[in-house]
């Protein structure tokens, strides 16, 4: 979440045109590759299966999380079912659902009663 706060000028900061990760990396804020899915948005990440001619899924369920900041243009995501962090270069915005959401609950239940929300970098809340 970081990065996107980066992305804008600071108010009071050093310059009032650039972010301060424009600044340090010399790389323009670029709507279409940095603000064109919102955080925490249901999306399809395609995935490269081997072998392409096989009944495995190609697109898995996952939450945006934010922009890669490799150069390669990717995507963070969070795997619903798995709640496994993913690097993914394609994806497709879904409506969200009442089964994603769910879903998402069922996976946060689990962390907490395994008491791993904290492992994970979450933040617990009853």
């Amino acid at each position: 979440m970081t990065r996107r706060l980066n992305l804008l000028p600071a108010k009071g900061g050093v310059s009032d045109h650039f972010g301060p990760r424009a600044i340090m990396t010399s790389r323009n804020l670029d709507y279409t590759r940095d603000l064109k899915y919102p955080f925490g948005c249901y999306v399809q990440a395609s995935v490269d299966t081997t072998p392409r001619n096989s009944n495995i899924e190609r697109t898995i369920d996952c939450l945006y999380l934010q922009p890669a900041s490799n150069l390669q243009e990717g995507h963070e995501v969070m795997h619903i079912q798995t709640g496994e962090l993913m690097k993914v270069r394609r994806l497709t915005k879904v409506p969200m659902t009442q089964a994603v959401i769910d879903a998402v609950n069922k996976l946060v239940a689990s962390w907490r009663s395994a008491g791993n929300c904290h492992k994970k970098g979450w933040p617990v809340t009853s």
